[in-house]
């Protein structure tokens, strides 16, 4: 194994970790950020209100998850040997493609636990207690709804770099992990 091969991150933290900035800072993130400003406030204002949304929260975040786990899917369709040689040939790394549906997943899948135990806490849970967990659940929640468009962006894109590598022919010369400026000779 090359030490190249060492580098790739193999667990969800290494993926996320090599993430690009932009793919954090995007529109998802106000989206979030307002999701978490308004499920403070609900808690503030009014906790039936915030516990009356939970179950459209949960359905709502099951089919982000449903996406994300059909996008994903979609992309692995792709990925055999030739198209990934084809990607290396033009420096052109599969996880970054992968990364941001695995943000939106860990989020949405942390979204449903938290929506969980908001929905679990008793009618005399500390008010500090309730408005803290009402705005990261508000947040999870939103920014996972909110990242599902970008990343249909993403696999758009994915399929069309799909498309583009259809008319390069399947059997490109072995080249190093860095694209065509690691070739010899």
């Amino acid at each position: 194994m090359t030490s190249a091969k060492l580098d790739r991150p193999i667990t969800l933290r290494g993926v996320l970790a090599r993430m690009e900035v932009r793919d954090l800072f995007r529109g998802d993130l106000l989206v979030g950020l307002g999701g978490a400003a308004g499920g403070a406030w609900l808690a503030v204002a009014d906790p039936t209100q915030l516990r009356a949304a939970v179950p459209s929260a949960v359905v709502l975040i099951g089919v982000v998850i449903g996406a994300i786990v059909a996008g994903v899917a979609i992309m692995a369709t792709f990925l055999n040997p030739a198209f990934l040689r084809k990607m290396r040939a033009i420096d052109e790394d599969p996880v970054h493609y992968l990364s941001p549906f695995l943000l939106t997943g860990l989020t949405g899948t942390v979204a449903a636990l938290l929506s969980i135990v908001l929905s679990a806490l008793p009618e005399t849970c500390p008010p500090g207690l309730l408005d803290a967990l009402g705005g990261v659940t508000g947040a999870t929640v939103l920014y996972a709804l909110a990242s599902t468009a970008p990343n249909m962006t993403s696999l758009i894109r994915f399929i069309r770099l799909q498309e583009d590598a259809a008319e390069v022919p399947d059997d490109l010369p072995e080249i190093g992990p860095r694209g065509r400026g690691s070739q010899t000779g």
